[in-house]
């Protein structure tokens, strides 16, 4: 499956909210890049496969700024094993990948696309998916509907 970046639009503003939901769980606040806007490498295709690279910006706030990583696809999962009924709205999850992230370990990122817009959602890999779905989603749906 091939996946096509949208470099012209943000992702912040469409989660903005979703930071606090997750901040809810626990102090999962300190992960500065807990979502965060994933490029392909320039002069690479867009496909997510093992051994994809791509530039993972994320933004530390103030004083820090925006800061760049390149990472590196290991693991795909295909989309079927993710699909969210919610409410009226289903959301599927179009892949979840593993990531290497040297020092922090190994990372699941989420990637899921919603009216438009792609979201990223990078978890330790211990952290249980269904310990995040029911708020994440009704704060995600919310959020949407107030556009």
């Amino acid at each position: 499956m091939k996946i096509t970046f949208r470099q012209d639009i943000t992702i912040e503003n469409t989660i903005e909210n979703v930071w606090k939901t997750v901040s809810d769980f626990g102090n999962y606040h300190k992960w500065c890049s807990l979502i965060s806007e994933i490029l392909p490498v320039k002069g690479t295709n867009d496909k997510i496969k093992p051994g994809a690279k791509f530039v993972r910006k994320f933004n530390y706030g103030f004083p820090f700024g925006v800061s760049e990583e390149i990472i590196t696809v290991i693991q795909v999962v295909p989309k079927r094993y993710f699909a969210y009924k919610h409410g009226n709205i289903l959301i599927k999850v179009l892949h979840l990948v593993y990531l290497k992230e040297a020092p922090r370990g190994t990372y699941a990122v989420l990637i899921t696309e919603y009216r438009g817009y792609f979201i990223f959602l990078v978890l330790p890999l211990w952290f249980r998916l269904r310990n995040l779905q029911k708020k994440f989603l009704r704060e995600l749906k919310k959020h949407c509907e107030t556009r």
